[in-house]
């Protein structure tokens, strides 16, 4: 089928979605372009199934078979999981009135759901600039066309107050389709109930958790030799009687440091492991300008910032909101030997006041602080409330 019938089709199938009755009750779930089980709708489905199972009448849409066979083993069949295109899934998603995804509308068959409510999720609190905030003006124009109608029944979750300016700008929408309620998957961070699996044998112990972002969509090779005093590192973790753990981005799957000499430091990129559950039961986080620190100012733990390539990396990456040095609560370092001057202290870090303010700034709230309630719980209560219109 050639590019142009297709979209002439899946064009038609939207505007006749929107003539189709809707029931308030039945929910879509997807992830990551249909291709992963996992992120802020992963936690929500969760917490549906746990505290109002028989409320909703929740579908999981995906487009692979793995994903499926995911879903289906872990709920045993309770969880009603469709493949794009099927049979099922055009009914479902024919009849829901709200679909909730972390990477946009391509997480379901959006064709399907022109007269639901679409409630974006995401996938992190943004440090660099993402959407609207990378077009040009001609490009922002154009996309302003193409979702005119999709934005009547759009809305986005946030963590705070103060990004509401940040996600009105990048999501192009009023401070009033702002969803303030904080991020379903940091839920796991506080109520254990919410986590189902069971980290390797390795991993039980205590580790420090490197997880830098991509570099380039992994054009670009890590060198950790060069990057990392790899013998120091390892020498330091057995005098604490801890591992050093090397999770990298997905683009670097293929980017294998040779770490067999070291018995302290191993890389788990391969391993499917859930990044929110990592960072759970480490002791200490290193990274640089992957947001997945935001997350974890949540848990209070120490956070080291290894920025060997900052001002390229904002120069010809992408830009940030925030200038750096603002956005993280403490002072960097650029080379592996300060690196080693952290990590000889990395357990005895206290909290400074810029900690604590900039998990307010994130988050709203805390630990200790601030009293916790689930995000995913807000979310619930909006949905029951009839504050979010199908």
């Amino acid at each position: 089928m050639s590019f142009l019938i297709r979209k002439i089709i899946y064009l038609s199938t939207w505007i006749i979605s929107f003539f189709i009755p809707r029931n308030k009750k039945k929910l879509i779930l997807g992830a990551w372009f249909g291709q992963e089980y996992g992120d802020n709708t992963k936690y929500f489905l969760r917490y549906l199934l746990k505290n109002y199972k028989g409320c909703f009448d929740i579908t999981w849409v995906c487009k692979s078979e793995a994903v499926l066979c995911k879903i289906n083993e872990e709920f045993g069949g309770e969880v009603r999981v469709v493949l794009s295109g099927k049979p099922r899934a055009f009914y479902h998603q024919l009849r829901a009135a709200f679909f909730f995804t972390v990477t946009g509308r391509a997480d379901v068959d959006y064709h399907l759901l022109g007269g639901a409510t679409h409630i974006e999720l995401w996938h992190g609190i943004p440090l660099k600039k993402i959407n609207y905030d990378t077009y040009t003006s001609s490009g922002k124009r154009l996309r302003r066309i193409a979702e005119f109608l999709h934005k009547k029944k759009y809305f986005v979750v946030g963590p705070s107050k103060g990004l509401i300016k940040t996600y009105c700008s990048a999501f192009d929408i009023e401070e009033e389709k702002i969803l303030n309620i904080g991020q379903c998957r940091t839920d796991v961070f506080f109520d254990n109930s919410l986590e189902f699996e069971t980290l390797p044998d390795i991993l039980k112990g205590k580790y420090i958790l490197y997880m830098p972002t991509h570099r380039y969509e992994g054009n670009v090779i890590f060198k950790f030799d060069d990057l990392l005093d790899l013998e120091f590192i390892d020498s330091l973790c057995e005098s604490l009687g801890c591992k050093f753990v090397i999770k990298k981005h997905f683009y670097h799957k293929e980017n294998n440091p040779e770490l067999n000499r070291f018995s302290n430091i191993v890389d788990i990129t391969d391993m499917k492991i859930d990044p929110l559950i990592l960072l759970k039961h480490s002791q200490a986080l290193i990274t640089d300008y992957s947001s997945c620190y935001i997350d974890y100012l949540l848990i209070g733990k120490p956070i080291i910032f290894y920025c060997y390539d900052l001002e390229n990396y904002i120069e010809n990456e992408r830009g940030l909101y925030r200038q750096f040095e603002d956005a993280i609560p403490s002072e960097p370092v650029f080379n592996k030997y300060s690196l080693n001057l952290k990590l000889n202290t990395i357990f005895e870090c206290e909290k400074s006041d810029k900690y604590i303010s900039t998990c307010l700034f994130y988050h709203d709230k805390f630990p200790g602080i601030n009293y916790y309630q689930s995000s995913s719980e807000k979310l619930v209560s909006l949905l029951f409330s009839g504050s979010i219109k199908k």
